[in-house]
């Protein structure tokens, strides 16, 4: 459960209804690769990790499935062990806080 004035943060361009915590966005010391990879996301073919994130704070209590990323094929998808939150109805429980960050390589 996300609770009112919880903060997520979510990949950009294109927002969808998998998020992360600050923890996971500061396990990554900077590095969007590190990032991506602890939350087992394939980079895309032509564009590859997104390179910025955006942070949201929550409305109103949300229900949000909640884990690690704990795939066993970390070869393919990477370390794992980031926190993902998701949100079916973020459009209706998340506004976006400031300006769309950079993350580096």
């Amino acid at each position: 459960m996300l609770k009112e004035g919880d903060i997520v943060y979510g990949g950009a361009p294109g927002q969808s209804g998998f998020y992360f915590d600050k923890a996971t966005l500061e396990a990554a010391n900077g590095s969007r690769q590190k990032l991506w990879e602890s939350l087992q996301v394939l980079p895309h073919e032509k564009y590859g990790f997104r390179s910025k994130i955006q942070m949201y704070r929550v409305k109103r209590e949300a229900i949000a499935g909640t884990g690690q990323a704990l795939s066993p094929d970390t070869e393919m998808l990477g370390s794992g062990g980031g926190t993902q939150f998701f949100l079916s109805n973020y459009k209706k429980v998340l506004e976006p806080i400031g300006l769309q960050f950079d993350i580096g390589m």
